[in-house]
């Protein structure tokens, strides 16, 4: 599968956007015809998903849609947050396009999004409603209990609810290494709304995120439609509004070098470069990973987005680095202690306390008083002799 971001523009401000920067300020998008080209070069890949950005604010954003759709499956990535008139249009000239919608809107736009979502239900047009989970702990439950809402409101349109995880670009604003807790609680809220809709993530997830007995009571508690472990969406790769490539958007800009989908033959060839980069990757820092040296097969070459692999790297690093300063810290405090204890023992030896000194006098004033005595009566038994 391709994905490619049509334009950089976006109109919500999701926490947890993957998107680093000014990236919603550049103002790059792809033209109609380079989306013909794309088509062409990736002919013969199964399907295409459009994203931005937001790709509805695309000024030829309906004529992309209807050029994907006559030439492969498509899926389309949105706020719902669009012109209504765009999504009207789309929904009548090519009804059978997927759509997976993220529900985090902004306060303000709520209104707009009830009004395109209301397009959508008279269009009897299914969607997979979806959220992000951008804390590890303390969830966000004011969108949780919107996705349920909408779940709830409009269930004869909404599939599934579909849950992702953040890229997290900025140190410490989420911890992923492990997953099946946020995901847990999401469940609960969401099963005590809308209990007849499944749950399913959006990306595949790491091995050791999520251990095995979790994903079990997971499924057989709480609905979860499908849990996928192993590469599910592998092979995909995006294509960005600048006409660059990377394993996926949310890729960190240091890991794979800088591409641009023309150098590269066909997607074919372009896969086959980027799992490679990919594979070296993995291979050089899979000692990193928990469970390696446990024996696990999969360790950190299958699950997840590269992005949130990337991630766990840092997080043992940065656990190995904490480790490593404590490690010296603890020799550091060891060496001035045993040398405190040296040079106490030095100055003892050197100079011995008062009171030893005053004993000392004392034992050696007795010693000669005793000598004088014992000489006194040696010479008195002398003279009466």
């Amino acid at each position: 599968m391709v994905n490619v971001s049509i334009i950089t523009k976006c109109n919500n401000n999701c926490k947890y956007c993957f998107q680093e920067g000014d990236y919603h300020e550049r103002n790059q998008m792809l033209t109609y015809e380079d989306i013909e080209d794309i088509l062409l070069w990736s002919r013969g890949d199964g399907r295409i998903a459009l994203l931005g950005g937001e790709p509805t604010l695309h000024p030829d954003f309906s004529r992309i849609v209807e050029l994907c759709a006559s030439e492969r499956p498509t899926v389309i990535f949105s706020n719902l947050l669009g012109p209504t008139k765009v999504y009207e249009e789309v929904l009548t000239k090519c009804p059978q396009v997927g759509w997976l919608v993220n529900t985090t809107t902004r306060d303000e736009l709520v209104d707009l999004f009830e009004t395109n979502i209301k397009v959508f239900q008279k269009h009897k047009i299914h969607i997979g409603a979806g959220i992000t989970l951008t804390l590890n702990k303390e969830l966000d439950t004011k969108f949780i209990n919107n996705l349920a809402r909408i779940g709830r409101e409009y269930s004869d349109i909404v599939d599934h609810f579909r849950i992702a995880q953040a890229t997290p670009y900025e140190e410490g604003k989420i911890d992923l290494s492990s997953f099946a807790e946020p995901i847990e609680q999401f469940c609960k809220l969401a099963e005590r709304y809308t209990p007849w809709i499944p749950v399913s993530l959006d990306c595949p997830t790491n091995c050791c995120q999520i251990p095995e007995g979790d994903i079990f009571h997971l499924e057989q508690r709480y609905r979860v439609g499908r849990i996928d472990m192993i590469d599910h969406c592998h092979p995909v790769f995006d294509i960005m509004a600048d006409k660059t490539v990377k394993h996926c958007s949310s890729q960190p800009e240091d890991i794979m070098p800088k591409k641009y989908y023309r150098d590269f033959e066909n997607h074919i060839e372009c896969e086959r470069f980027l799992e490679n980069i990919k594979q070296m990757y993995f291979e050089k820092y899979r000692y990193l990973c928990k469970e390696y040296h446990g024996g696990c097969n999969s360790t950190l070459c299958h699950g997840a987005c590269f992005a949130i692999t990337e991630y766990i790297r840092k997080y043992m690093l940065k656990k190995e680095a904490e480790k490593e300063e404590k490690k010296l810290v603890k020799k550091s405090s060891v060496k001035k202690t045993t040398s405190k204890t040296k040079k106490t023992t030095a100055k003892t030896t050197k100079k011995p306390t008062k009171a030893a000194s005053k004993s000392t006098k004392t034992a050696a004033k007795k010693t000669t008083i005793k000598a004088t005595t014992k000489k006194k009566a040696t010479t008195k038994k002398t003279t009466k002799k």
